[in-house]
């Protein structure tokens, strides 16, 4: 499972959807994806809805990151700190954790998100 966090959020102008979105596409592709900086971003394009002539698309950017590996790390470190202080009585303790009830929270989230989107869009 990823995890993202917003970094960028760029609007870009044309007369058409159409140019707006090239526009867009330019600049993604000369500032992120050209400079080899695509590895742990995700973006997202949505058209915006304006009164006047313009027409706007809007690019978001997110820098992902594994949440798999971080809860990895976050237990190794526990059991580390656990094992390192000379009481060899206290265990580390993984049924107390509160991170597995977190995660099944968030892939919980993440199910009804899915599932919501699988008649319009998936």
């Amino acid at each position: 499972m990823l995890i993202a966090e917003k970094i960028l959020e760029k609007d870009f102008q044309g007369k058409t959807t159409k140019e707006a979105y090239l526009n867009c596409c330019k600049w993604l592709s000369t500032n992120v994806i050209a400079v080899n900086n695509s590895k742990h971003i995700t973006y997202r394009t949505e058209k915006v809805e304006t009164d006047d002539w313009s027409r706007i698309v809007r690019l978001t950017l997110y820098v992902t990151a594994d949440e798999e590996e971080i809860c990895e790390r976050n237990c190794n470190i526990c059991k580390e700190v656990t094992g390192s202080f000379f009481m060899t009585q206290n265990k580390y303790m993984c049924e107390v954790c509160k991170v597995p009830p977190y995660r099944k929270r968030l892939k919980d989230k993440l199910h009804l998100i899915k599932e919501g989107l699988k008649g319009k869009m998936l």
